[in-house]
């Protein structure tokens, strides 16, 4: 298993990419989610970020990165919930 330091190097890596795509005009939002396991439970990131200018005009890109942990498993046992419901 992964640690999460070698996990979140791996996102914040195609993060990266993603700012030099958005410096050079290809796009101007970045979203990306990602999925941690522990022995205990699954922990949900979702990284976000977008192409801003300073004062000067330079570009730049500000993220945040956000615990989704409670939305996506809600979101996953929904739908368990159908697929259930529709075997019966």
């Amino acid at each position: 298993m992964k640690s999460l330091s070698v996990v979140f190097m791996q996102k914040i890596s195609i993060f990266i990419n993603w700012q030099i795509d958005a410096i050079q005009g290809k796009i101007d939002q970045i979203e990306v989610s990602f999925r941690y396991q522990t022995n205990i439970t699954n922990k949900w990131f979702k990284l976000k970020g977008s192409l801003l200018n300073n004062s000067h005009g330079n570009p730049y890109i500000s993220g945040l990165l956000f615990d989704i942990t409670r939305d996506r498993s809600q979101e996953i046992n929904t739908q368990r919930l159908q697929k259930h419901l529709v075997k019966l």
